[in-house]
């Protein structure tokens, strides 16, 4: 019993003594799916949407190989382009929908001391901020006429679920440049588990985001 308490003292103390706390910030590029059943509107399409990816990161590491980081990103953009075919192919939009953001991930690292590879998988929380639209669309007097327009949408509690949570992942690879600053490129994912819209009216709409990233991100180790 002794052996085993020295034994799991000596694994703390060894944990205590890789430990490192990193902060930096990440930039990049985002593509957001749409993921919507259709149903009688069947000559509309969604289409997936780029956007700038950016935000703030923390991690901190237990020991050389496991860490757990958590990202902040302020505004996540998470909009989709809608448009329609066949007779009325001239009329699209796209919708602006912006989340503030925030995963957990546990981080694994692999590799040298300067070049290492990573990834992580977790959860991540979301709420939505804000939205709008812009595009093309008929005259609601005469339908063969096309309209530009410009919108903020209103949130409706009845129909619009503002909370989002879901699961996600990262990897990349990284480079420890001579001092304490790591620079990383990675990828990720954000696969939401709750949809946008509640059930309402006695019509269940489920709808969810896929957000999919590409990011530059800058540590700067304690």
């Amino acid at each position: 019993m002794k052996r085993r308490i020295i034994f799991f003292l000596a694994i703390l103390a060894s944990l205590g003594a890789a430990a490192q706390l990193r902060i930096g910030g990440f930039d990049g590029v985002s593509l957001n799916r749409y993921v919507i059943d259709t149903q009688y509107q069947y000559d509309w399409r969604y289409g997936k949407t780029l956007s700038v990816y950016q935000g703030f990161s923390l991690q901190y590491d237990f020991c050389d190989w496991m860490g757990l980081r958590t990202d902040i990103c302020p505004y996540a953009e998470k909009g989709y382009w809608k448009y329609r075919t066949g007779a009325f192919d001239k009329f699209s939009y796209d919708i602006d929908n912006r989340y503030f953001q925030v995963p957990v991930f546990a981080v694994f690292s692999f590799g040298g001391t300067r070049l290492r590879g990573h990834f992580g998988a977790g959860a991540f929380g979301a709420y939505w901020l804000f939205s709008s639209r812009h595009g093309t669309v008929e005259d609601p007097v005469d339908p063969a006429v096309s309209v530009d327009f410009s919108e903020d949408m209103v949130f409706d509690d009845t129909r619009d679920r503002r909370l989002e949570a879901g699961m996600a992942a990262v990897t990349g690879i990284g480079y420890r440049f001579s001092g304490n600053v790591v620079v990383q490129l990675e990828g990720s994912i954000y696969h939401g588990l709750t949809s946008t819209t509640k059930d309402y009216m006695l019509i269940s709409d489920p709808r969810y985001n896929t957000l999919t990233t590409v990011q530059v991100c800058v540590y700067y180790c304690f």
